[in-house]
C-alpha cells in the first residue's frame, strides 16, 4: 500500500531566508491571506493523492518550525528503515526532535522496523537530497548547499543500496528533488542547468537518452520537476504544455495541484510529502 507522510501548514510562513525563493517581507506583507492560500492548496493536495489512491500518516504541526510542513526532508525511508535528517541551518534544526519522535512512534507501532540517526557532525536533508529510484534500485544523492557528500557512505550501508552522488550547482536548486526526479518507468526527469557537465555525463551513464526528459528553465522556476509520481500518475505543482506532453506520451498522466503558497519557500509536492513505503524489488505491505 502507498503510505504517505505529511504535515499539516498550520503553522507554515516564510519567517526566515535560507534559499533564494524565501521573501520574509513579501510574506509579511500578504501573511493572512496566503496562510489561507496554503492551508486551501494543501487541503487540495491531501485529497489529490487520496483520489489516486494514497493512504496518508499525518504528523501533528508543531509552533515555531514553520518549515514543518515539508515532510519529504525529514528523513530518508526505505524497506521499513528510517535514517533522520540533520539540517544544515539552525533555523530547520528545531524541526528534528519532533520528526525523532514522529519516527520512533512509527517503530514503535510496528509500521516501521528501525530508525537510525545520522553520524555526528554530518548533514543530510532527507529524501529531498535522497531520491529512490525503483526501476534502478539506487538513491540519487545531492550534496553541496545543504547535504554533505560523505552522507551518501551511510546511505549505502545502512540500507545497503548504491547511490548516485550529483553536486548541485545552481542556488536555486538547492536539493536534488527540486531538480532531478526517477519515475516508476525508468524515465528521470531533470533540470541540465541543476547540474555540472561532468555529473551530466554521470546521470546519462545511468539514464539511457530515450528514458531522459530533460526540463525547460521556465518549467525548472516553476518546481514542475518536484512532483509525486504514484505509478502512472504524476502529481504536481505545475507543469507547462511541453513537458506535460512529454509525460502523456510516455504514458503518465500529469495531476496540476497549484501550491504557489509553497513555491514561496522552494518547495513543492513533492518536499510536502514522504513516502514511507519505498523498497527494493516492490513496495512494503
Amino acid at each position: 500500500m502507498t503510505t504517505i507522510a505529511v504535515c499539516e501548514p498550520r503553522y507554515y510562513e516564510v519567517s526566515y531566508r535560507i534559499n533564494p525563493w524565501m521573501d520574509p517581507t513579501g510574506w509579511q506583507a500578504a501573511r493572512t491571506e496566503l496562510a489561507i492560500q496554503a492551508q486551501t492548496q494543501w487541503h487540495e493536495l491531501k485529497r489529490s493523492l487520496k483520489r489516486l489512491g494514497a493512504n496518508l500518516c499525518e504528523i501533528q504541526p508543531q509552533k515555531g518550525v514553520p518549515d514543518m510542513v515539508f515532510m519529504a526532508n525529514s528523513a530518508v525511508v526505505h524497506n521499513g528503515k528510517a535514517l533522520l535528517s540533520r539540517f544544515r541551518y539552525p533555523e530547520r534544526r528545531r524541526e528534528e526532535p519532533f520528526f525523532e519522535s514522529f519516527f520512533s512512534k512509527l517503530v514503535d507501532a510496528g509500521s516501521l522496523k528501525d530508525m537510525q540517526k545520522l553520524s555526528d557532525g554530518m548533514v543530510l536533508e532527507g529524501a529531498g537530497d535522497c531520491i529512490w529510484d525503483e526501476a534502478r534500485e539506487l538513491f540519487w544523492c545531492g550534496f553541496g548547499p545543504r547535504s554533505d557528500r560523505r552522507s551518501a557512505t551511510m546511505i549505502e550501508d545502512y540500507f545497503e543500496r548504491p547511490t548516485v552522488s550529483l553536486e548541485l550547482i545552481d542556488e536555486r536548486y538547492y536539493h536534488m528533488d527540486t531538480c532531478l526526479m526517477p519515475l516508476s518507468g525508468g524515465d528521470v526527469i531533470y533540470f541540465p542547468g541543476a547540474f555540472s557537465p561532468a555529473d551530466l555525463e554521470e546521470i546519462y551513464v545511468h539514464v539511457p537518452e530515450e528514458k531522459r526528459i530533460a526540463v525547460s528553465e521556465a518549467d525548472a522556476q516553476t518546481l514542475a520537476v518536484n512532483g509525486v509520481n504514484l505509478g502512472v500518475h504524476y502529481l504536481t505543482g505545475s507543469c507547462g504544455g511541453h513537458l506535460e506532453a512529454q509525460l502523456a506520451e510516455r504514458g503518465y498522466q500529469v495531476h496540476n495541484v497549484d501550491l504557489s503558497a509553497f513555491k514561496k519557500s522552494g518547495g513543492s509536492a513533492f518536499c510536502l510529502t514522504l513516502r514511507l513505503d519505498c523498497g527494493s524489488a516492490g513496495r512494503l505491505e
